[in-house]
């Protein structure tokens, strides 16, 4: 009974979080339409974009990371957000990555990393090999997409990694986009 208990609190409180998260993802409203990129590789509303395989690949953006890459999120309009991630010069490892879900929902995950520094002698005594930021992007069937989740991520030097979901997306995405950055 008290691991049933245990359990329901802590979906409780992800579901909490995740829609804590939301109202500050900088979106004037919970979803925006993807439109047709420069290539023609989509339509209004979604209708037409090629999905590559949709098996969680990495490597250069196919499909639907492509996409989202193409993308802007409203109020960074200055830039796209493949190039406001691309450029943003804390993270040395950057990997996209995209998965189908349920339904015809796509999960677009951008994922960089950068090593603990030769003389960051706190991370490396506190077994941290790297450390960085995670975003989920979710592209719903009718075309409209949204930021999911943003999560800090430590990488330990035993391997596990750690994920920290972050109520204030707000603050990561402002400092992705004027390249300053992230606090650990």
């Amino acid at each position: 009974m008290l691991k049933r208990t245990m359990m329901l609190v802590v979906v409780t409180g992800t579901v909490m979080l995740l829609g804590t998260a939301h109202g500050f993802l900088g979106l004037d409203g919970p979803k925006r339409e993807l439109t047709a990129n420069s290539s023609g590789n989509g339509a209004p509303g979604g209708g037409g974009f090629s999905h590559g395989s949709g098996s969680g690949a990495t490597g250069p953006a196919q499909g639907m990371a492509a996409v989202i890459q193409d993308a802007t999120l409203r109020g960074y309009a200055k830039a796209t957000i493949g190039e406001a991630f691309g450029r943003y010069r804390y993270l040395k490892k950057k990997e996209w990555s995209e998965t189908r879900g349920a339904r015809g929902t796509f999960y677009v995950d951008f994922v960089g990393l950068s090593p603990a520094g030769w003389f960051d002698f706190t991370a490396r005594r506190n077994g941290i090999a790297s450390r960085g930021i995670e975003v989920k992007f979710v592209v719903h069937p009718d075309g409209s997409y949204e930021v999911g989740m943003v999560s800090k991520v430590v990488v330990k030097t035993d391997g596990k990694t750690y994920r920290y979901p972050q109520a204030d997306v707000t603050s990561i995405l402002d400092a992705v986009y004027a390249n300053r950055e992230i606090g650990y």
